[in-house]
């Protein structure tokens, strides 16, 4: 019945998501250079591949067989890359903590054309230096290369007045919401959320729908509090120097599969305590993050991902 709902509720939002996707266009019109050729499959990247002297793998879940496709995304291995070019990775992401040994064998043949390897998270990186046999460095998610003043400077200035929390929630559990519903009577302050799972979907004031990049940042920036369980939500949350709270999207372990990405990276820079698996009522620490150290450990990072990143242009 629940899955009837869903369904439902989204069909009566179509055109509020049409609405968002010509933000994202526009931002990528604005701030990208792509080639004049649209490949829309596979068969069009292999029949005439662009041309170029390096190719890279980005970030994301690129090398995870839990994706739509899976390992039959050929494409995210440079298959279609032309004869004598150079193949790197900047920061894909596995997804998972753990491969079968078939998956370890597509992957060590896959990865045997790249010249440099790199992974997102620490857990991912000790993988695959693992299956290739080699060190395989963990580098930062590609948006931390910028740093919190350059963020700011591009941000879009919220058009809400006063202090408020940012919600940005990706799956549908329940006891993130409830510690949401906890923070905002407990501080007085306003929920806002950008939706994008159905629960949130209403015509409710408090929802975001005309929302780009920017703009996403922009509330990021200005908020008191964030809750989210997205990756990047986190990422952005931190970078910007922000009090926020995550949350495990998928029921199990902190550390296991598609959870391990943000317990991979809250460990990385000190603050796994901000990773809620559960809540079970009560007051919330509220306390700021004290940055200090966090931002050390940033410029570290960035450092030896800038390296990493001149390596690949110097191939």
């Amino acid at each position: 019945m629940s899955h009837i709902k869903e369904i439902r509720t989204k069909s009566k939002y179509v055109s509020k998501f049409a609405l968002r996707n010509t933000y994202f266009d526009e931002f990528l019109k604005n701030n990208t250079q792509t080639t004049d050729k649209l490949y829309r499959n596979k068969n069009q990247l292999m029949e005439n591949p662009p041309v170029y002297d390096i190719y890279v793998t980005g970030s994301d879940q690129t090398w995870s067989p839990n994706v739509s496709g899976g390992y039959e995304l050929t494409p995210m291995f440079l298959d279609f890359a032309v004869r004598g070019a150079k193949k790197a990775a900047y920061a894909p992401s596995l997804g998972i903590n753990s491969f079968s040994n078939e998956q370890e064998r597509y992957l060590k043949t896959k990865l045997r054309d790249y010249s440099i390897l790199s992974c997102r998270e620490v857990g991912g990186a000790t993988l695959l230096s693992k299956i290739i046999d080699n060190e395989v460095p963990a580098v930062v998610d590609p948006t931390l290369l910028i740093k919190k003043e350059e963020w700011r400077s591009l941000a879009h200035k919220p058009m809400i007045s006063g202090k408020y929390i940012f919600c940005y929630f990706l799956g549908d559990r329940q006891y993130y919401r409830d510690f949401v519903q906890q923070l905002s009577k407990q501080t007085g302050l306003p929920i806002y959320y950008i939706p994008v799972n159905w629960r949130e979907f209403s015509d409710a004031d408090n929802l975001i729908w005309n929302a780009g990049p920017l703009d996403f940042v922009g509330l990021i920036n200005g908020a008191e509090y964030i809750c989210t369980d997205s990756f990047h939500g986190v990422v952005f949350s931190s970078n910007l120097n922000k009090n926020f709270y995550a949350f495990v999207k998928h029921s199990g372990s902190e550390s296991a599969g598609d959870n391990s990405r943000l317990f991979d990276y809250l460990h990385r820079i000190g603050l796994e305590a901000r990773l809620l698996s559960y809540y079970n009522g009560g007051l919330i620490d509220i306390r700021s993050i004290d940055y200090s150290v966090v931002n050390a450990k940033f410029e570290s990072e960035r450092e030896m991902s800038y390296s990493v990143i001149n390596r690949i242009i110097e191939l």
